[in-house]
Parts: structure tokens; C-alpha cells; sequence
């Protein structure tokens, strides 16, 4: 069986180590060769490596292989080989080389494993990752974002300040940021800026410990 890790948003739930350990060994029981494609680019991807590493130390019977993955021309410095059993090296896609050797790692696995909430992402490259895992594998791409983290954090954007709960409600509902700039009566980049705080604010708050927020939540169903 081949696995790829793939790189998701920030964790904001304890005792995540040991749910990926659990997640990965329920997968790969019956597997007697079993292979994880890696990239070293976040605490989410470390928390990954450790389970794969875990997974080879319990079962010494089956042939494990911990592949960390980059584009060819990629500088080697980028991935230490000594956290991988092996380093392989794919031919660099068109635009954006990184995304390319993520979609490869999607194609080539059975399974994969992510960590991925919209609202807790900086970035649109772990969009596009996530995006493409699911049409790709459909359910046998395991996102480990829990559903009440889903909805807590969707109940903490009413504690936000004006500028970055509009922002982040507009995330949510899929609103273009030209309409959002039009409301506020700000640029697109301000838009922006408001929605990289906003979700700043959201990890930090999540990370502190969820606020009860039932009223936030029944705020939220009639937006």
C-alpha cells in the first residue's frame, strides 16, 4: 500500500501525534509492504513522519519504505536524507513545481492522509492540494480535521473583530473579494490582509480552548 501525507492547515487539536499513528495502522493492518510518500513542510508533516516512523518500529515484519519526495533540480539540502529511507526525485512540472510534485504523490497513492480545515489555511496551494486528493481518491483521502473543530471554529469567527469577521464570513460563503472591498469600502488587498489575521486569530483562539458558543452558532445558520 502507498500513503502520501499531504500537507494541510494548522493543527489546533491535542493528542494528534497519536491519532495519525491510529489512522495509518488501521489502514495498512493487512498490508505486508507498505510505503509513505513525504515533504518535510510543516508541523502536520512532522506529526506524519512520526507515525510512519512509529508504524516501521511496531511492525518489524513488514517491509516499510519512507520516501521524501521533491522535484529533480530541487536543492537536496531541502530534504535531509536521514529522515527518509529513501529520497526520490520527479520530473519538475510546468508553473508551479511544488504543486506538481504533490499531485504526484496523489496519483501515485492508494491512500492519503491530510489535516484540512479552508478557514485555517493560509494559503491556496493547500487548497488545490486538498482539492485534487479528493478528486483523485474520493473517501480514501482521510482528512483528520475533526467536525467539531469544523464547527467550532466556525462559531469563533462572531468573536472577531468587524474588518476580519466580514472577511472570513466571505471566505466562508465563497463571496468574491471585490464584493467584500465594495462592503467594507477597502481594496481587495485589505480584504486580504483581513482574512490572514482573521485566520491567525481563529488558530490562536483554538488553540487556547474553544469558547461555548451556541449563540455564535445559531448566528451563523441564518447568514
Amino acid at each position: 500500500m502507498k500513503i502520501a501525507f499531504l500537507d494541510g492547515t494548522n493543527v489546533v487539536e491535542p493528542s494528534m501525534e497519536e491519532r495519525v499513528y491510529r489512522a495509518v495502522r488501521a489502514m495498512i493492518k493487512e498490508e505486508e509492504t507498505v510505503t509513505f510518500f513525504c515533504r518535510p513542510e510543516s508541523e502536520w508533516m512532522q506529526l506524519c513522519e512520526w507515525a510512519a516512523r512509529k508504524i516501521e518500529a511496531a511492525y518489524p515484519q513488514k517491509r516499510v519504505e519512507r520516501i521524501g519526495v521533491q522535484y529533480r533540480q530541487e536543492p537536496r539540502a531541502y530534504i535531509p536524507m536521514v529522515r527518509y529511507t529513501q529520497i526520490l526525485e520527479v520530473p519538475p512540472a510546468d508553473g508551479d513545481k511544488v504543486m506538481g510534485v504533490w499531485r504526484w504523490m496523489i496519483e501515485q497513492a492508494d491512500c492519503a492522509v491530510t489535516y484540512f480545515d479552508p478557514l485555517l489555511c493560509y494559503g491556496q496551494r493547500q487548497s488545490s492540494i486538498y482539492s485534487y486528493a479528493v478528486r483523485m481518491l474520493g473517501d480514501r483521502c482521510v482528512n483528520l480535521c475533526s467536525e467539531k473543530v469544523v464547527s467550532e471554529v466556525r462559531a469563533q469567527i462572531c468573536t472577531l473583530p468587524k474588518w476580519q469577521r466580514c472577511a472570513m464570513l466571505g471566505r466562508l460563503n465563497k463571496t468574491p473579494k471585490s464584493l467584500i472591498a465594495q462592503e467594507l469600502q477597502v481594496s481587495r488587498t485589505t480584504v486580504h490582509a483581513y482574512e490572514m489575521t482573521g485566520i491567525h486569530a481563529l488558530i490562536q483562539s483554538m488553540r487556547r480552548g474553544p469558547a461555548a458558543a451556541a449563540l455564535c452558532l445559531g448566528y451563523l445558520r441564518h447568514i
